[in-house]
């Protein structure tokens, strides 16, 4: 887990933006077999920026990383979608939640 969940969010009355993306869905975890777990992303209504993340699911340890420095350098949804993640590789699975933050951003 990095930064904020939704608990604390809610607790702090802090607004917030969530989406989820299951590693069940995603082609390259299911190519190794490695189908339980997330990616989830809460991000700030108004501006999209990273408030906190998590990662359940094959070498969550290694793919949070790059969360931690987008949220670092006070990155945004749309600044995930705009960084090149290769494909297929386990790292792009952060994209689909960011994706639907976009979307509901509506940038």
């Amino acid at each position: 887990m990095l930064g904020l969940n939704e608990a604390r969010a809610k607790a702090e009355g802090i607004l917030y933006l969530t989406a989820s993306y299951p590693f069940a869905d995603h082609g390259k975890a299911l190519c190794l077999g490695a189908t339980h777990g997330f990616v989830k992303l809460l991000c700030a209504p108004l501006t999209g920026e990273l408030l906190g993340a998590q990662i359940v699911g094959p070498e969550a340890g290694e793919l949070i990383h790059e969360l931690i420095a987008v949220m670092y350098y006070h990155g945004t949804a749309a600044d995930l979608l705009r960084m090149p993640h290769y494909h297929p590789t386990l790292a792009e699975i952060v994209t689909y939640p960011a994706e639907s933050i976009v979307e509901r951003l509506g940038a």
